[in-house]
């Protein structure tokens, strides 16, 4: 029988996972969400910390901005899909702001995460698996390559901090990530 605990993990183990690329497993293999104890407690509070209210407040002044400007375009629409014209974008936009993405990135990554989502697959198909699969492997690799880009500039705030609080970690600690920039990507998938 299946798990009820972590279904993700065992609708992927099938015949056709051998010949699949390991996209949605390396997604939840780093993700925080689907680490056991002891290691879930240091990685979750690793990530968590730089994403608490107090800790996103510096970033008020110019997500403000970004609502009123996406408010003022709806408000001229004859008709508004709040979800997709406002929320998806102040979503995307805070991503832009706080990790440096740019305004491409940011949409296709948050489209990425839509694509890698099983929330409502409960008994996906063989091709469903795929597509969710290489979504994920797509998702991995530009989260990857984002977040890299921006630690290696130093000039955004929250991963000069996540850096910082990563190399305060003693190396075979249980819960510190083998990479840095898998942990944020993977864990930022709900955010997405």
């Amino acid at each position: 029988p299946r798990s009820t605990l972590f279904p993700y993990t065992t609708l992927f183990r099938s015949p056709y996972s051998e010949v699949q690329p390991p996209g949605f497993h390396q997604l939840m293999v780093n993700s925080v969400f689907t680490m056991h104890p002891p290691a879930h407690g240091p990685a979750r509070q690793l990530v968590a910390r730089r994403l608490t209210r107090g800790s996103v407040e510096r970033f008020r002044e110019p997500m403000a901005q970004v609502v009123l400007d996406l408010l003022h375009e709806a408000a001229g629409r004859q008709q508004v899909d709040f979800r997709r014209d406002v929320a998806d974008q102040v979503m995307a936009a805070f991503w832009r702001v706080t990790l440096g993405w740019t305004e491409a990135e940011s949409r296709e990554i948050c489209k990425l995460a839509s694509a890698s989502q099983l929330s409502n697959l409960l008994n996906p198909s063989p091709e469903q698996r795929r597509e969710i699969n290489d979504a994920s492997g797509e998702l991995t690799q530009r989260l990857d390559h984002a977040v890299q880009r921006g630690l290696a500039a130093g000039t955004h705030v929250i991963l000069t901090e996540l850096a910082a609080d990563y190399a305060a970690m003693k190396p075979g600690t249980p819960g510190r990530p083998h990479a840095l920039e898998s942990l944020i990507g993977a864990s930022l998938l709900d955010g997405l």
